[in-house]
């Protein structure tokens, strides 16, 4: 159901505005009833990051992908057995981080006319950006933070 209403909400440009609220209620569902809602959150975010990389961005892309994180991920959070997990498990920060690269996609469409291509956003390029996250990787991993992460016993 999630997935049917996540693809309605991107049929047209004005789609988003009804679907995918209701994408993001029956995320909410998955998550009180059935504990493959990671599952459901990382397919929709996979979805996302494959349209960004076809060169498929668009407005409405972003605001159906913002309204359905904003209106899931509080909504997830709502239970108790989830609790913080959806803002703290390393499975969750795939469709988080790519939530952060559409807002920075959104404003460069609306600075400028032709929104960076993938390979370089703010000015740098993606190695950079992926030296500089294999570099900060272990001290976020042994802050205790994020859940599975490790924490050396003094």
């Amino acid at each position: 159901m999630t997935f049917f209403l996540w693809t309605r909400a991107l049929r047209t440009p004005s789609s988003w505005v009804v679907w995918s609220p209701l994408a993001a209620l029956a995320y909410v569902y998955m998550v009180a009833a059935w504990g493959g809602y990671t599952f459901v959150l990382n397919m929709v975010g996979l979805h996302v990051t494959a349209l960004v990389f076809l060169g498929r961005f668009t407005p409405s892309l972003h605001h159906a992908y913002t309204v359905f994180m904003l209106i899931g991920t509080y909504g997830a959070i709502q239970f108790p057995v989830v609790g913080l997990k959806p803002l703290k498990d390393m499975e969750h920060m795939g469709p988080l981080v790519m939530c952060l690269v559409l807002q920075v996609f959104y404003a460069a469409s609306k600075t400028n006319t032709n929104p960076p291509p993938l390979s370089r956003v703010g000015g740098l390029d993606s190695s950079r950006i992926c030296v500089v996250g294999a570099n900060h990787q272990p001290f976020s991993r042994n802050s205790g933070f994020f859940h599975g992460s490790t924490r050396a016993n003094p």
